[in-house]
């Protein structure tokens, strides 16, 4: 029996609530929505919704999403070993 591959990345509960804390306050000082944080990282808003649930998100789309809010990489997803075990 083949095992099944979690297909992309997705962040920690630790990094949910830093990605949440960098969207409460950009670089000139107002709230990120959704619809601006999509707008910036040119992604659409359900990858946004999808990747603040925790759900699995291509890692090209988290690299963009973090970029756009200043956040590196390796400090908000989690260990790309362990999502790439069966569930």
């Amino acid at each position: 029996m083949s095992q099944k591959r979690k297909r992309g990345v997705r962040a920690t509960e630790k990094g949910i609530l830093k990605v949440i804390a960098a969207m409460a306050k950009d670089n000139e000082g107002n709230r990120l929505t959704y619809e601006k944080l999509a707008e910036k990282a040119w992604v659409h808003v359900s990858t946004i919704k999808r990747f603040l649930k925790r759900n699995c998100i291509d890692k090209t789309c988290a690299v963009i999403i973090l970029n756009a809010l200043n956040l590196k990489y390796q400090d908000i997803i989690e260990n790309e070993e362990d999502n790439n075990t069966a569930a």
